[in-house]
């Protein structure tokens, strides 16, 4: 019989991944955050390439339950870079798994929202895409990485090692 430590529940990314996603994360922050000012000061936003960001960010479409899409937004990017911080630092399964669920939701409503741009309102927002682009790389990302560590197993505390015969 040999004795084999079963698979801790520690997920190590590497830098490059973890670096990767904090900057996503600070840019959605900094876009999302431009955009909530934009929303609650009633601004025009600078929509250089684009000519719709006024149209989509003044629509019905922008809110939800009253608040502001960017707001959310906000929230999004924040616990995007706090779970990859604490996954940088503490390696658990279950913090990956909090990411891609959370990314997962941010990936569907930034489709959503770019299906209303473009079927619904006919107009586009430049800084709306690029947050829908942060979204998309972020759960690309966090699915890889899912796969990556899918076979990593809870220790039971009460058996720490797995014999095989």
């Amino acid at each position: 019989m040999q004795n084999n430590i079963e698979n801790k529940k520690e997920v190590k990314p590497s830098a490059w991944f973890i670096l990767i996603i904090l900057v996503l994360s600070i840019i959605g922050i900094t876009d999302s955050t431009y955009l909530t000012i934009k929303h609650y000061t009633h601004s025009d936003i600078n929509c250089s390439i684009l000519d719709g960001c006024n149209i989509v960010t003044t629509s019905t479409y922008s809110t939800v339950f009253g608040m502001p899409v960017a707001l959310l937004g906000i929230i999004f990017y924040i616990s995007i870079f706090i779970l990859v911080f604490l996954l940088s630092n503490k390696g658990k399964k279950k913090l990956l798994k909090s990411l891609f669920v959370i990314s997962t939701t941010g990936f569907l409503m930034s489709m959503w929202f770019v299906y209303a741009q473009a079927f619904i309102l006919n107009s586009y927002c430049l800084y709306c895409l690029i947050s829908a682009v942060l979204s998309t790389t972020i759960f690309i990302l966090s699915g890889i990485m899912m796969l990556k560590y899918k076979n990593i197993k809870e220790i039971n505390k009460n058996t720490q090692y797995e014999t095989n015969n």
